[in-house]
């Protein structure tokens, strides 16, 4: 009587008790995403909403600096000015807050010190005359104030009047 080998699949699997390395790791994919997925979320959330903030300063920055090249290229017209603030983006309502206002000062390395108009400044010029021009808009959130990051977006821009 001759014995061979069966080297095919049909032969039974053994069954019994499995060394600790054979144990079913079906679920562990599972619970693996159900803790990694909810910091990737909240990751996405929270990089999308700098992303926000941060493009709600850029408008504003622009408006303000739009309202200032207003400022130095025609005067002092307060009206206008703030209409330039407020035209300068059609996709927030940018408001021209604070008030623009204008002041005599004197520059100072970095800096413009205000001080009384027609005095003397420390390089022997006369003081000049500038303009802050401010503008604001409210930021949408997706947290709604559970974040540090400011609900009113701020920005000025100094320019010099002729």
């Amino acid at each position: 009587m001759t014995i061979t080998s069966n080297p095919d699949k049909s032969a039974p699997k053994r069954r019994g008790i499995r060394a600790p390395h054979d144990l079913d790791r079906r679920g562990a994919v599972a619970i693996e995403f159900a803790v990694v997925a909810p910091l990737l979320v909240l990751l996405f959330t929270a990089c999308v909403e700098i992303g926000f903030a941060a493009r709600s300063y850029l408008l504003v920055a622009q408006a303000a600096s739009t309202g200032a090249s207003y400022a130095a290229h025609n005067g002092w017209d307060l009206d206008k000015i703030s209409s330039a603030v407020t035209s300068a983006s059609t996709s927030q309502a940018i408001t021209a807050t604070p008030t623009a206002v204008t002041f005599c000062g004197c520059p100072v390395a970095n800096t413009i010190t205000t001080t009384v108009c027609s005095t003397t400044c420390a390089d022997g010029m006369i003081t000049r005359r500038y303009a802050k021009i401010s503008a604001s808009v409210e930021r949408t959130t997706i947290f709604s104030g559970a974040t540090s990051l400011p609900a009113t977006v701020t920005a000025s821009a100094t320019v010099q009047l002729q």
